[in-house]
């Protein structure tokens, strides 16, 4: 049976709790790196899920290999052993710092921050952790608390009350924040949900020093940040590794998957039986996951988003108007800052076949498919001059 889209409107509005505002389309397919709706309007897709289909759509390699293994065995509890999960783990592994070599499965970053935080705790036996203002992390409880914007966190106070919240980018705040009870630094290098903040050059070494003179753990929320900005972790880039690191969103072709990397020392005093998921570490994302990372190495799609992202970068600088305060990124992670609330222009550059998402109040946020080519981008900033006239 196939809906109109009112049809589909009308039935969401009905039965489906309402968790986000309705954006008033509804998608129907993918190619490349559009979307169509329901009506077969076409539009490039600065948005990929926030950040999850990072390769765009219809890659029909990787569509095969999901499809043969959905044929084959869907599931498998991690009380058995898994020659996908063998292949995941070595892949993944492959591209990660050498003293993340141990890895926790998970469904989504909120799952990952929460064993992230299980991990830390067992680890140190300490339940004190320090989290940056502005900050995005889950919205699980243990996640939520961790998160560092208060219309996430007000319906649901009192949350975990081990957690103090910083500026971003300020270690003298952060020096005071820390005692001998602080068991982990929660932070994401950069700030995706919180507007692209980018931190100073050498902010995230201090913190790396700072944590280790005072045997504290340092844990880096990468959900958003790794691969689109060019290098598989962000934080390659500052040239440091954590102790902990999260990830999910653009490892799986859109599939659920998250993962937990740790060094070796840290993992092993999590106690068997203290984190776990039916769901984690199955064979269908599991093949997802190695499909996706060996696609982006062999068609070096790590450089071709340091590349066309500079250039996106620049070209949205060349837009001027009264409104546009600030356009920063790195990679295929870029926002445009204005001085009024975003929402209104999203809306514009919608209407006109853009697909982009608010970052703080203010911002848009452009996260396109690491495809993404020069002439991706000169069709995009059309679309911008014509909203920003």
């Amino acid at each position: 049976m196939k809906l109109t889209h009112d049809q589909i409107a009308t039935i969401e509005k009905n039965s489906e709790v309402t968790l986000y505002p309705k954006r008033g389309i509804a998608l129907a397919k993918g190619k490349g790196i559009y979307v169509y709706d329901t009506e077969s309007k076409r539009y490039i897709d600065c948005m990929t899920n926030i950040g999850v289909t990072i390769l765009g759509y219809g890659n029909s390699d990787i569509a095969k290999q999901i499809a043969e293994q959905l044929e084959t065995l869907t599931s498998t509890h991690q009380s058995f052993y898994s020659e996908k999960r063998a292949e995941a783990l070595s892949e993944i592994t492959s591209v990660l710092p050498e003293t993340l070599s141990k890895i926790i499965f998970t469904n989504s970053g909120a799952e990952s921050v929460e064993a992230a935080l299980k991990l830390a705790m067992t680890a140190t036996g300490k339940k004190k952790f320090i989290a940056a203002v502005n900050s995005y992390h889950g919205r699980t409880f243990g996640a939520l608390a961790a998160t560092g914007q208060e219309k996430y966190r007000t319906p649901f106070l009192p949350l975990m009350p081990e957690f103090t919240h910083v500026p971003f980018n300020d270690l003298t705040a952060l020096k005071k924040a820390l005692s001998n009870e602080t068991a982990a630094v929660l932070l994401e290098p950069i700030q995706g949900e919180g507007g692209v903040i980018i931190p100073d050059k050498n902010y995230l070494k201090q913190v790396k020093k700072l944590c280790s003179e005072k045997n504290i753990l340092l844990i880096f929320d990468e959900v958003q940040s790794a691969i689109r900005t060019g290098t598989w972790l962000a934080s390659e880039q500052f040239g440091i590794v954590p102790d902990i690191v999260c990830l999910s969103k653009s490892l799986s072709y859109g599939l659920p998957f998250g993962i937990v990397a740790a060094t070796k020392e840290i993992a092993d005093l999590m106690p068997k039986g203290a984190h776990g998921s039916t769901f984690a570490g199955n064979p269908l994302a599991c093949t997802a996951a190695a499909a996706v990372i060996k696609y982006i190495q062999k068609k070096k799609l790590l450089k071709n988003a340091d590349v066309v992202g500079g250039f996106f970068l620049s070209q949205l600088k060349t837009i001027k108007h009264p409104i546009i305060k600030e356009v920063r990124g790195s990679g295929l992670m870029i926002a445009m800052e204005l001085t009024v609330p975003s929402t209104m222009y999203i809306k514009k550059l919608q209407d006109l076949g853009l697909l982009t998402i608010p970052t703080a109040a203010t911002g848009i946020r452009f996260l396109p498919p690491i495809t993404f080519k020069e002439k991706d981008v000169d069709a995009v900033i059309k679309i911008v001059r014509e909203v920003f006239k």
